[in-house]
């Protein structure tokens, strides 16, 4: 899109040159504008970008969309993008088993940690770093500075609980375990009691944001090209090339410009990237998904996106080569296909049991993806 800009600003200022040249020559020019040679098929969009400020407890938010409405463009792109992981991010964290875990970023105790087991109470407690700590859940270490008795703390707080809350804040565990504040935060790791499988996929903070965004392109029948361009943290190696878990912001409206890190995905493969996209697409257009423990989650979308931009910024965001996006882009389009035609809803308003299984190759026969090399989308 932004080439297509460039083409026309660049074709505006050569034609623009042209009468001046003829006009030192004593040349005159004449436009004939009752005949036409060929007619232009541009259209004039946008791109929306998610930020606190479209969010609906915000009074700018209303204003935004209405003037969305109003523009009545097409193809308009939707990007939730990386300096606000919370509103980018479906799955901020990987799936953890039966490993139930937490973490806070900070040591303000503004935002609360709340743990708890969808089925018996919290048994034992695997974890606590209050101070440095690094790793995902499951492999959690402490780092130099910590609270030696927080593990305490939580034990007498959470254990035997369906649900306990916890701060992070000195006031709470009663220390000051680094010299830094800016180096304490806390990561908490429990088991339950009757076993679940744990995952992060949240769409809490999207959901509202995209509704509003469909509703306003809608209103004049506009079409939509949504692009998740950040992707989970936990799907790349960090800058350092180990597999450790990059901080995040604990409010959705706070800034970062370091979530993402690294050039080297975790599954070279790119399957694991495929698999979220895939049920992020879902999601919106299928009513839900079965995440990677079988869980059905149903969101009662069935938005019909006829468009779908795979990532944006490419060199820019993990400094990917055309090499490695070219293979990124493959995993992601086979993941988006599979989960279009892995699980077919009859409708969004009926039990968990409309999901039906399908396979790829039945939805392959149906529909094409494709590249489309000027602006990196797929159409589907």
């Amino acid at each position: 899109m932004i080439a297509h800009f460039g083409r026309v600003a660049f074709l505006c200022i050569a034609l623009a040159a042209i009468p001046l040249l003829l006009a030192s020559d004593g040349a005159e020019v004449v436009i004939e504008w009752s005949s036409s040679l060929r007619v232009l098929r541009t259209q004039p969009t946008l791109q929306v970008v998610v930020n606190p400020l479209l969010r609906r407890n915000v009074p700018q938010s209303k204003a935004a969309f209405e003037s969305l409405a109003l523009l009545g463009a097409n193809i308009v792109r939707f990007v939730p993008w990386l300096p606000y992981p919370r509103l980018a991010v479906a799955a901020l964290e990987p799936p953890s088993g039966s490993l139930l875990c937490g973490f806070r970023s900070s040591n303000d105790g503004k935002l609360p940690l709340v743990l708890s087991c969808p089925s018996g109470v919290i048994s034992q407690v695997d974890f606590v770093g209050y101070g440095k700590s690094s790793g995902y859940c499951g492999s959690l270490v402490l780092g130099s500075c910590y609270d030696a008795n927080a593990a305490k703390v939580v034990t007498s707080a959470c254990v035997g609980q369906s649900s306990c809350t916890l701060l992070s804040s000195d006031e709470f565990f009663k220390s000051t375990p680094c010299s830094q504040p800016s180096d304490i935060s806390l990561a908490v790791q429990v088991q339950c009691s009757v076993q679940s499988n744990f995952t992060s996929w949240d769409f809490s903070l999207l959901d509202p944001i995209l509704q509003d965004f469909m509703h306003a392109v809608n209103h004049k029948n506009g079409t939509v090209m949504p692009n998740f361009s950040t992707m989970p943290q936990w799907l790349w190696l960090d800058s350092a090339g180990k597999n450790n878990r990059v901080p995040y912001p604990d409010q959705a409206d706070r800034c970062v410009w370091n979530y993402e890190q690294g050039q080297q995905l975790v599954d070279g493969s790119g399957t694991q990237a495929g698999d979220y996209y895939g049920r992020l697409f879902a999601w919106y257009t299928q009513c839900g998904f079965v995440d990677e423990y079988g869980s059905e989650h149903v969101s009662g979308h069935e938005y019909d996106f006829q468009w779908w931009e795979v990532l944006n910024e490419i060199e820019g965001e993990h400094g990917m080569n055309a090499s490695t996006y070219t293979a990124l882009y493959d995993a992601i389009v086979n993941g988006i296909r599979c989960s279009r035609f892995g699980f077919y809803c009859e409708t969004c308003l009926s039990s968990l049991s409309v999901f039906v299984q399908k396979t790829c190759a039945t939805g392959q026969q149906r529909y094409q993806i494709r590249r489309n090399g000027a602006d990196e989308s797929l159409r589907i």
